[in-house]
């Protein structure tokens, strides 16, 4: 089945740790993304890393779903990208046939495929500057020690 929303998805912003960024990062900035993986596993789990640990106004999901990006999602990235949010297509174990690639080279929109989870979600947290998961780790070992 195909799992797709065209609605933004709305993550806590009361769960976001607010504060400086840990050396090396640069202070938050909006972004926005299209989110695609080969399973629904994939993308639950993705989501359920995401929306804890970050806010609406830093990370605005534009699309979500299972398999190939649709023409639809590459031409709202590129909408997105033109009203000044950063916007890029985030794949997990997605295999892009030839038509979807060079529809997104034509408008522009760049296509960011992954085989590892993690290192996915460190991108994504990246581009809107946010720590990444191993900091937020170290972070949360940090405090629970005495």
């Amino acid at each position: 089945p195909d799992c797709t929303s065209p609605e933004p998805q709305q993550f806590a912003p009361e769960a976001v740790p607010r504060g400086s960024h840990p050396a090396g990062m640069v202070a938050a900035r909006p972004i926005a993304a299209v989110l695609r993986t080969a399973s629904a596993g994939e993308l639950q789990a993705l989501l359920g890393f995401l929306q804890p640990r970050v806010a609406l106004e830093q990370l605005q999901l534009i699309a979500i779903g299972v398999g190939v990006p649709r023409e639809l999602e590459i031409k709202l990235a590129l909408e997105t990208r033109r009203a000044g949010l950063p916007c890029d297509v985030y794949m997990l174990n997605v295999r892009v046939d030839v038509p979807t690639r060079k529809l997104a080279q034509r408008l522009g929109v760049r296509l960011r495929e992954y085989l590892v989870f993690h290192e996915l979600l460190t991108d994504l947290l990246r581009q809107a500057g946010l720590p990444g998961p191993v900091q937020e780790l170290a972070r949360m070992s940090s405090n629970h020690y005495i």
